[in-house]
């Protein structure tokens, strides 16, 4: 009986040897090595750019807070004054006024000096 029953087990010893076998040629350890590497290389730089992408979204998100601090009133006085300067016609006037004032008074001074 006992060699009958070390035959069974070195029966089934075989075939599971086949069996693992025919598993690893399929399953390519060295290329599913391969495959994991990759996935883990990718997986490290998607973390990179997500941590990237949060601070930038952090550095935003503080920009805007901050900008929301601003008073609305200092904020309209601010964009009024660049509305004055960027479109303040008469200003332009008054600056070639005076720019022709000061080059008729230089004309005059060479011309009688």
């Amino acid at each position: 009986m006992a060699t009958s029953a070390h035959s069974s087990v070195a029966v089934g010893m075989k075939g599971a040897t086949k069996a693992m076998a025919a598993m690893n040629k399929e399953m390519a350890p060295a290329k599913q090595m391969k495959v994991m590497q990759e996935f883990q290389k990718q997986s490290a730089q998607m973390d990179m750019i997500t941590e990237m992408m949060s601070d930038a979204i952090d550095d935003e998100a503080l920009g805007i807070h901050l900008f929301s601090l601003i008073p609305a009133s200092m904020t309209e006085m601010m964009s009024d004054a660049i509305d004055d300067v960027l479109d303040d016609d008469e200003a332009e006037d008054e600056t070639d006024d005076l720019t022709n004032q000061v080059n008729s008074m230089l004309h005059s001074f060479v011309l009688f000096g």
